[in-house]
């Protein structure tokens, strides 16, 4: 069983090291730091940063607009005036005055002297006025926090370790239940060809299309993502489980989801536009996030990836991977460069270079755990890459026989080989051996309509089609099996244009 990962409380947001942070003054650095949090995914986070930095412009702005003016007991020194004293550098001592004339002179100090003196500009009054007459930017409950997490006891026994705890028995029954399920669906895989898939399980209807939809490997949940919201639907029992909607205000749209520990106490991961993801728990409540790309900013330079990629901006997270095995997220999007994340720690592990112009579409993993990686690109080039090598040296097969984006892929292992399989927008879907350099075209499935959509399932080897009208279901060699129209009597309503299609494992 692979590692579960272990996000209960909320992680401390990431800020930029000093190190890459340019050299500059302390203040600079500090400066650096809350711009880095004004786009923290935590509202409480971001809201605290920006309430600081707003009122830190505002100052800058009222001194800039405000005249200048000099202190007291500060003026500018005259040009020495000529002086009609006699000179004493001469070898006869200087001339003797009368008692009276003498004058006491106090002998001054012997300090150093600054190049430039500044007045003080703080003190004990200013700082009590200050408390006294402006209210606190930010409060936060740190303090108690740290005072009740260091309060508790170092070397607590967790519940794991207890064979007789309702967690341990919680966490078997799932496992046993999990291969009883793992037994079924190899049982169902092999009839697949002898069956014909015509009844409808589960319908509903929702105000929005949805972006994308993911099925729960053991679980009768179907997760469908909404604009900046995700909503988790029981099939068997038609229910809605939970809907999480997205912060008042916010223009962040989820873009691809992921089940995260799906086979003990699973997790949801989203990635969304603002280059952030996020971890939730199955109740709702957020876990974690982080900024694990940039946040979008509009180039222009990428006008022409909008003719094939449909976006003229860096639109943040457009794919997300979930690495069971690793307990890593491998995260891209319109950019040149794939990062790898570690989970636990939230840190990113490297920066693996796409090689491509174009804004990667999808990402596949080796389903036994291996350290072999694909990706499709806007541009229609399939790219495998093998983990185990250098980030800049890892590509080591690129497939460019499609013409238009690619819409999905899967690796697969058949006959004991590592295969793989593309579908790409203009419908035609191609396989190729890992060990060879070249695609054959398994089908067209689109037939001028163009491919909607498309979902492999490899350990039962098809995968099906979507186009306008019909969802096609292929052999992985391409023989087909079976078709389902989108417009039929069984179907309650007509179907409008496909925007996410899945299978479940």
């Amino acid at each position: 069983i692979a590692g579960n990962l272990d996000l209960d409380v909320f992680s401390v947001p990431s800020l930029p090291t000093p190190s890459t942070i340019p050299f500059g003054t302390v203040y600079q650095k500090l400066w650096a730091g809350f711009t880095a949090l004004d786009s923290d995914p935590f509202q409480g986070v971001w809201s605290m940063s920006r309430s600081v930095t707003d009122y830190i412009r505002d100052q800058v702005k009222d001194a800039a607009s405000s005249p200048r003016e000099v202190p007291e007991g500060k003026s500018s020194s005259l040009p020495p005036s000529p002086s009609n004293r006699t000179s004493y550098l001469s070898d006869s001592p200087p001339p003797t005055s009368n008692s009276k004339e003498k004058r006491r002179v106090k002998p001054a100090p012997l300090t150093p002297r600054s190049k430039k003196t500044l007045p003080n500009t703080i003190n004990e009054d200013s700082v009590e006025e200050c408390l006294n007459g402006s209210r606190t930017l930010v409060a936060s409950q740190f303090i108690e926090w740290s005072c009740k997490y260091f309060a508790q006891p170092v070397m607590v026994e967790t519940s794991d370790s207890d064979v007789e705890s309702p967690t341990h028995y919680q966490r078997a029954w799932r496992y046993s239940r999990n291969a009883d399920l793992r037994r079924e669906a190899l049982e169902e895989q092999s009839r697949i060809g002898q069956s014909r898939t015509e009844n409808q399980l589960f319908y509903t209807r929702t105000n929005i299309p949805p972006t994308t939809v993911k099925f729960h490997p053991y679980e009768p949940h179907l997760l469908a993502a909404y604009k900046d919201s995700f909503t988790i639907w029981d099939y068997q029992t038609q229910s809605k489980v939970i809907q999480v909607r997205g912060e008042r205000g916010s223009s962040r749209r989820v873009t691809c989801l992921e089940y995260v520990n799906a086979h003990d106490n699973s997790l949801v991961a989203t990635g969304t536009e603002d280059g952030a993801v996020r971890v939730w728990r199955p109740d709702g409540k957020l876990v974690t996030a982080w900024q694990a790309l940039p946040p979008p900013q509009f180039n222009p330079n990428s006008i022409k990836h909008s003719f094939r990629s449909g976006t003229g901006t860096v639109c943040g997270v457009g794919v997300l991977a979930w690495d069971q095995s690793r307990l890593n997220f491998i995260v891209g999007g319109d950019s040149r460069t794939l990062k790898i994340w570690d989970a636990n720690t939230e840190l990113a592990l490297e920066d693996i270079p796409t090689g491509a112009d174009f804004a990667v579409t999808c990402i596949s993993l080796d389903p036994t755990g291996g350290s072999k990686m694909c990706i499709g690109c806007s541009d229609g080039t399939v790219r495998l890459f093998d983990r185990r090598l250098r980030p800049h040296e890892c590509r080591v097969m690129t497939y460019r026989e499609h013409s238009s984006r690619i819409v999905s892929l899967a690796l697969a292992h058949e006959s004991g080989n590592l295969t793989l399989l593309s579908g790409s927008a203009a419908g035609d879907v191609r396989f190729s051996d890992t060990r060879k350099s070249t695609a054959e075209l398994v089908s067209q499935t689109s037939h001028g309509q163009g491919l909607k959509a498309m979902a492999c399932h490899a350990p039962g080897g098809i995968f099906a089609c979507g186009s306008v009208s019909q969802i096609s279901v292929y052999r992985w060699s391409g023989a087909p099996l079976h078709v389902i129209k989108l417009v039929h009597d069984w179907f309650p309503t007509k179907f409008g244009s496909m925007t996410g299609w899945t299978l479940a494992d």
